[in-house]
């Protein structure tokens, strides 16, 4: 008898309550859009709006939850516009929400709508900044989410920028050139203006060739310099170039406290080196070029060893710093030499180093075979072998390794042995390079000290 009473009750208030309300059955109606369902990386508001029945209470949620997008009101009642936030995407990536309106008392109905958000629209241009005293075309390339403009701020006497000088998105546009009969070089200012950035170039023409005037400073980790190539002095690491081959013959930098903070990340900045000349620079350093031969653009001070600033970075995306290295996965670029990097970079940080002192590079001095070079493009040299020279220094202790990889594919990434590790001593007869003869210098009382680093290696003192 109580349950037909109670089906009863319930059948009335059906009745005059609405059946759409009562009966799980019924279907709501249910809509919702965005303005835009993509949207800019800057921080910025759209409305989200809601149509359903009059008497329909609804709740919106976002995933991920309140992390970057924000919904007000969050819940409501019938027809409504909702307020969407989202704040600046500072990431490299886009990112998406997924908001949900859902209904009450309506059997679980819901509607859902994706947002996804662009990062911040950034700023990059690559393009050779030298050009010679011939009538020239520079080509610039532009990489952005935005709008762009380009023009000369300072010698538009003799250049200009071709059409198209705005673009939107990614784009390219040229400097041209007129013929130059003067004695010395001239610059000119380019400025790239986006969004948020602005960017500005000095451009060079008519650059001397003639090598400047080397004096070589005595650093523990600078080897000695041969008389016919170009000394080179960056901010965040020291090298040296040899012009015919277009290929550095080492680089050299240190690790301390200093340098192994890692406050900022890989910035890709690729560009030609600002301190050599252009016509010993090859022009054929893309990564296009390289992956044509199956090879990878490897850097010889890593990316990873300046990550301490980004100019520091920057510098390691000189093309003086590439050089073909075996591509895919299990190739030199990708496996061991990227084995080997992040272990120098252990090493730097371990308890029984206060410097690290690194010397790197391809083996391209004469007497040691290199694979060729890539026809009629600039005469690109390809390394057989690369090398790594290391003195780790903790107070007054002193100790040394190197390492000789040849460029070729791999059946593992992993460095497990010391397999191809020796003595820098033995590293020096296959390169002919005097690697660290300032080391002669460091105790005054022991002129020994290069031959008792370079003549032994301690693997207990370099663990894998």
């Amino acid at each position: 008898m109580l349950k037909k009473t109670i089906f009863c009750i319930f059948v009335v208030f059906c009745f005059f309550g609405g059946l759409y309300s009562c009966d799980p059955k019924s279907e709501a109606r249910l809509q919702i859009w965005l303005d835009h369902i993509t949207v800019p990386g800057e921080e910025n508001v759209q409305f989200l709006t809601i149509e359903t029945d009059p008497d329909r209470e609804w709740t919106v949620t976002v995933d991920p939850s309140n992390d970057w997008c924000f919904v007000e009101p969050s819940s409501g009642m019938g027809n409504e516009m909702a307020i969407i936030t989202c704040l600046e995407n500072d990431s490299e990536y886009n990112r998406t929400a997924t908001i949900t309106t859902t209904l009450k008392n309506s059997n679980g109905t819901k509607a859902s709508v994706y947002l996804t958000q662009s990062p911040l629209a950034t700023l990059d241009v690559s393009g050779a900044i030298f050009t010679g005293s011939a009538a020239s075309t520079l080509t610039f390339d532009v990489k952005t989410q935005a709008y762009w403009s380009a023009v000369i701020t300072a010698g538009e006497d003799f250049c200009w920028v071709t059409s198209p000088s705005t673009g939107e998105g990614d784009g390219s546009f040229n400097v041209a050139f007129e013929a130059y009969n003067g004695t010395s070089s001239r610059n000119a200012n380019l400025r790239i203006t986006g969004v948020r950035q602005e960017i500005n170039l000095t451009l060079t023409q008519g650059f001397s060739a003639t090598r400047p005037p080397q004096d070589i400073p005595q650093r523990i980790e600078l080897p000695e310099v041969k008389n016919t190539r170009w000394f080179v002095q960056h901010k965040y690491y020291a090298m040296e170039y040899d012009t015919a081959q277009r290929h550095t013959v080492w680089v050299a930098y240190v690790f301390n406290d200093a340098y192994n903070q890692k406050n900022v990340s890989r910035t890709n900045k690729w560009a030609f080196d600002v301190i050599i000349p252009p016509q010993f620079q090859s022009l054929n350093s893309t990564s296009q070029t390289f992956a044509a031969w199956g090879y990878d653009r490897g850097h010889l001070v890593a990316s990873d060893d300046r990550v301490f600033s980004d100019s520091a970075n920057w510098e390691t995306f000189y093309y003086t710093n590439m050089s073909p290295q075996t591509g895919t996965a299990y190739g030199l670029n990708q496996g061991v030499w990227a084995t080997l990097e992040a272990l120098v970079r252990k090493w730097a940080q371990a308890a029984d180093c206060d410097t690290l002192y690194v010397v790197t590079g391809g083996a391209i001095n004469p007497g040691v075979e290199v694979i060729g070079t890539i026809p009629e493009r600039n005469n690109v040299t390809i390394p057989k072998y690369y090398y790594k020279a290391l003195v780790k220094r903790k107070g007054d202790d002193f100790t040394g390794i190197a390492w000789w990889l040849e460029n070729k594919i791999y059946p593992t990434r992993a460095i497990t042995t010391y397999e191809n590790a020796m003595t820098i001593r033995e590293l020096e007869q296959k390169t002919g390079i005097n690697f660290f003869p300032n080391l002669k210098y460091v105790f005054p009382g022991n002129p020994n000290l290069e031959e008792e680093v370079e003549t032994v290696m301690n693997t207990s003192r370099w663990p894998l």
